[in-house]
């Protein structure tokens, strides 16, 4: 089909033989409907008189059994499925060929049940690839936005924009669920902001049941809220990674995501539920401790869960056994009224494994959260008695070449908290105040320096895809960090070794602090771009004028003339 406009159709059978308010392609009951291809087809319209409706399922419409699949520069808007799932689109089924979505969008459709915009299901060996694709503003009961789930094949996601979704329980705005061909999830340069869940679980963006590698690359999730409503639970305002065997951010940005009960950023479980939900005692047979979770060069910041009471989790909860990885990411400005402002690991005490949880944080900054408890960093097991103090914690930690810092130097809360008894190293690291037990054994110890101010700047971009909190001049953290990875770069993506020696945290510094005219945070001074955007500025040009052209942005110039302000005599506006 190509240039067809499907308006104001109508499936009048509320049953689920009422499928398909625009189009029904195929037969659920095994009949095959070959390749299907739409080019600009336009499902519904701008005004809710133009959308399609079913009484059914599938305001939309649905293709099932199908060899191939390709949609392309499409529209589905304000379609309705009263009494089913799927407001937009519903495809099922495809074989072995290729599910192709691009350059399409899905806007205001809505269902009475699962998913309110687009849902692809169940596609044999099919590889499912969405290109530029706008799931906007659409209601459903569950996963009101998004839903990609039960595929065999790759699931190759690029330039998706996820926004304005609302839905009554389970997922605001994607779900990636139990998608288990072995070449895994890719999730690249994607939007997941503004989605809401009013009845529970998870804001944003739910990745869960992957057996094979799930990858978040350059991916945003933002300002999307997850509310208990009624219910008696809310899960991650953010995100959620669940039950999957290994998952990977690199250069993401998770922030600004609220919940009122449980998890304002992120929650984790590398591998599957911890406890039997009808005993609520822990599994016989506990998931493998080898599944990973790894966030790189990634900034959380500016979230928050507010509860009553000061129950609240943490701004990034991980719990089962598994490995997690913190490398070269930012942890910041984060709030919780009850622990963990940061990170708080809870391993539920799976005794029965050997150092069932692994807790990693290289070359890592944790700074400036808030929290009654343990502002940037938690470990143990809950511990019902003292829910402040954790419990014994069966697992390892290690921290390297990081900054564990609170609100500020001054403040009393406690940074971080590892029971005695864990199997701990710290190596290189900055505590920058109030911890106790394990952690306090290890200051003067290993390069590791205690009880002083970590002089970090606020949270600015400072270069690269992500924000980060730069070095003071003056800093101890500078010169006096380690790299046993060998990462050759820092969150920006400038060079890792500046000066003498590799800095503490996620932000190299040059050498003489923060002083740097590395705009674009590439890691060395490009004189056509940075030499245009100086003189302009010393001649009077506002910073807009200063930066045309150049490749560099007014945010990138703003933060560094702030850092020339600050740290290289030029008293507060930078001057000739």
């Amino acid at each position: 089909m190509s240039r067809v406009n499907f308006r104001g159709n109508k499936a009048t059978t509320s049953s689920n033989n009422g499928q398909g308010g625009a189009f029904m392609l195929g037969l659920a009951s095994g009949g095959r409907v070959g390749h299907v291809s739409l080019t600009d087809v336009t499902v519904g319209g701008s005004t809710v008189a133009d959308g399609n409706v079913s009484q059914g399922q599938y305001g939309g419409g649905m293709i099932v059994n199908a060899d191939s699949v390709s949609i392309t520069n499409s529209r589905f808007e304000n379609n309705v499925a009263q009494n089913g799932n799927v407001g937009g689109l519903y495809i099922l089924g495809t074989l072995s060929s290729t599910v192709s979505v691009t350059n399409t969008s899905f806007t205001a459709n809505s269902a009475t049940g699962s998913a309110g915009g687009l849902w692809i299901s169940n596609n044999g060996s099919s590889v499912v690839t969405l290109r530029s694709v706008f799931v906007l503003n659409n209601t459903a009961r569950r996963h009101a936005g998004l839903w990609v789930s039960g595929n065999v094949g790759l699931i190759d996601a690029r330039e998706l924009l996820v926004t304005g979704n609302v839905a009554n329980e389970s997922v605001g705005g994607a779900g990636f669920d139990g998608n288990n061909g072995p070449q895994g999830v890719n999730i690249s340069d994607s939007y997941f902001n503004n989605n809401t869940v009013t009845n529970g679980s998870i804001g944003g963006l739910s990745v869960t049941g992957q057996l094979a590698p799930t990858r978040l690359m350059r991916v945003e999730v933002r300002s999307n809220i997850a509310s208990k409503g009624t219910t008696n639970y809310a899960a991650s305002g953010g995100a959620a990674f669940n039950n999957n065997a290994s998952v990977h951010i690199v250069d993401g940005d998770i922030s600004d995501n609220t919940s009122d009960f449980h998890i304002g950023a992120i929650q984790v479980s590398a591998s599957s539920s911890p406890f039997d939900p009808a005993t609520g005692l822990p599994l016989a047979t506990l998931p493998p401790t080898t599944n990973t979770f790894t966030v790189e060069r990634t900034t959380i910041s500016g979230n928050a869960t507010n509860p009553a009471g000061n129950i609240g989790f943490a701004t990034i909860f991980v719990t089962t056994p598994g490995i997690y990885r913190f490398i070269n990411s930012t942890i910041a400005g984060n709030t919780s009224s009850g622990c963990g402002g940061g990170i708080t690991a809870d391993g539920f005490n799976p005794s029965s494994q050997t150092n069932a949880m692994q807790i990693q944080v290289r070359n890592s900054t944790i700074a400036r959260n808030t929290g009654l408890c343990q502002e940037g960093f938690s470990v143990g097991a809950y511990n019902p008695a003292v829910p402040s103090t954790p419990g014994a914690f069966n697992g390892s930690v290690t921290i390297e070449s990081s900054i564990i810092a609170g609100r500020s130097f001054g403040a009393m809360e406690p940074v971080a908290d590892v029971p005695n008894g864990t199997a701990l190293t710290v190596s290189n690291s900055l505590l920058e105040r109030g911890f106790g037990g394990a952690l306090n054994a290890t200051c003067g110890t290993s390069g590791v320096l205690c009880n002083l101010d970590a002089k970090l700047c606020s949270l600015a971009p400072n270069g690269g895809v992500t924000r980060t909190l730069a070095l003071l001049a003056g800093s101890p953290a500078l010169n006096r960090g380690s790299n046993s990875l060998s990462l050759p770069r820092d969150q920006r993506n400038a060079t890792r070794t500046q000066g003498a020696a590799v800095d503490m945290g996620a932000f190299e510094a040059l050498p003489g602090g923060n002083c740097t005219l590395d705009m674009d945070g590439i890691g060395g001074v490009q004189g056509a771009k940075v030499g245009l955007v100086l003189v302009r500025s010393m001649l009077g040009f506002d910073d807009s004028a200063a930066v045309a052209g150049t490749g560099i942005s007014s945010s990138q110039w703003g933060a560094t003339k702030a850092n020339l302000n600050a740290n290289c005599g030029t008293a507060g506006s930078f001057a000739p």
